[in-house]
């Protein structure tokens, strides 16, 4: 799988992360250590789990 910066995530619903997170997921078991491969799915992987953690500690949008 290629990489997927931390800028293409914004744009992604909460939904489409945890897809793509399972996916890379499974990406990095199978890879073998230290390849391309796992090196990508590894820093996509992080980046997800960095926008999730934003997206947690974000204020809540005012209502008025």
């Amino acid at each position: 799988m290629r990489f997927i910066p931390g800028s293409q995530l914004i744009r992604r619903s909460d939904a489409e992360l945890g897809a793509l997170f399972r996916a890379f997921n499974e990406a990095l078991a199978r890879a073998e250590p230290l390849s391309e491969e796992w090196k990508d799915a590894q820093l996509s992987v992080e980046n997800i789990l960095s926008e999730r953690r934003r997206r947690l500690n974000a204020p809540a949008p005012q209502l008025f």
